[in-house]
């Protein structure tokens, strides 16, 4: 039986704030190895999706590449997928261990639901400021922010 392949690509951005140009890290979900367009577009540092598939998933379920993760589990993906999505509107570095608690303990059902939200909003606009408003209601659902 063969693995389907999910691809993470990381590619850095310079983007405008109020400080300044700053380079952001952004992550690009790709469901099929060989598509053009990506599922998700989100601003999320490698290292930290590492350490959720780390946490999520077992040595055989991914593989760190050159240029990105390699995920062979559709339910990691999945949960990749959201944390990216959600940690991207997060402005506390110290919520996103909460969001990864929260992340980890998702149902297949939940996981599902959100992803393929977070996808379909992002599939829609291809703009990432779109998942920001899935995203706050995702927080304000499991107990990450205050209305």
């Amino acid at each position: 039986m063969r693995k389907t392949k999910h691809r993470i690509k990381f590619q850095k951005k310079k983007v405008r704030r109020k400080a300044g140009r700053v380079l952001i890290t952004i992550a690009e979900f790709f469901s099929l190895p060989n598509a053009k367009d990506p599922d998700l577009a989100a601003a999320c540092d490698k290292n930290e999706l590492l350490i959720l598939a780390k946490e999520l998933g077992k040595p055989s379920h991914y593989a760190v590449e050159d240029d990105g993760i390699a995920v062979y589990d559709d339910q990691l993906y999945e949960k990749l997928m959201v944390y990216a999505a959600v940690r991207q509107g997060m402005r506390q570095p110290d919520k996103s261990i909460e969001l990864r608690s929260v992340v980890r303990n998702l149902g297949i059902y939940e996981t599902h639901f959100w992803a393929s939200n977070f996808a379909e909003t992002y599939r829609e606009t291809t703009d990432r400021r779109f998942l920001l408003r899935p995203a706050k209601a995702f927080k304000i659902l499991y107990g990450l922010v205050r209305k």
